[in-house]
């Protein structure tokens, strides 16, 4: 059995392109959600208040939102119950798995989901492994040094990505 290409299927400046239009059009019902460096820089702490609008307008338009996280700090089941949200962290991506129980769950065809996040060797791979919909978005901080060195290795997937959301 092959493993996909993390190529994500979208990409966007932030999760913020994400309209209920957007979605609609795309047949999605559920956006799984990477926490850190997608929601909130690492580290962070309580949703700010755009994100809280953008959610509930999401969730008004019929759109369920789950953070689906690597997370360990426990700090992501307490940001997703500030937000009204489900939450798994300790999620393994990019094993589909954590994808896999949600969609179980929900009883919902992976077609009506999509998986946004920053990185691409854990949330596009993650989302490609469970054959979902993809949306790379720019990380919240990419100052840390680590983290420029990983985006780099990241580069020849995230070129291949032609499908920009802010064009549709």
């Amino acid at each position: 059995m092959s493993v996909p290409l993390p190529i994500p299927t979208y990409r966007a400046k932030s999760v913020y392109s994400l309209t209920p239009r957007f979605l609609r059009d795309a047949g999605i019902r559920l956006l799984l959600l990477d926490l850190d460096n997608t929601l909130i820089p690492y580290g962070g702490g309580t949703p700010e208040k755009r994100l809280t609008d953008w959610a509930a307008e999401l969730s008004a338009a019929g759109v369920e939102l789950f953070i689906i996280s690597n997370n360990r700090r426990g700090h992501a089941a307490k940001f997703a119950r500030d937000l009204g949200m489900g939450c798994i962290d300790h999620a393994g991506k990019p094993s589909p798995e954590a994808v896999f129980r949600i969609l179980r769950e929900r009883d919902i065809p992976g077609c009506e989901c999509a998986l946004a996040g920053d990185q691409v060797y854990t949330d596009i791979l993650c989302a490609a492994r469970a054959g979902v919909l993809s949306v790379l978005v720019e990380p919240i901080d990419a100052s840390n040094l680590f983290r420029r060195i990983r985006r780099g290795l990241e580069l020849p997937f995230r070129s291949r990505c032609k499908k920009h959301v802010e064009d549709l």
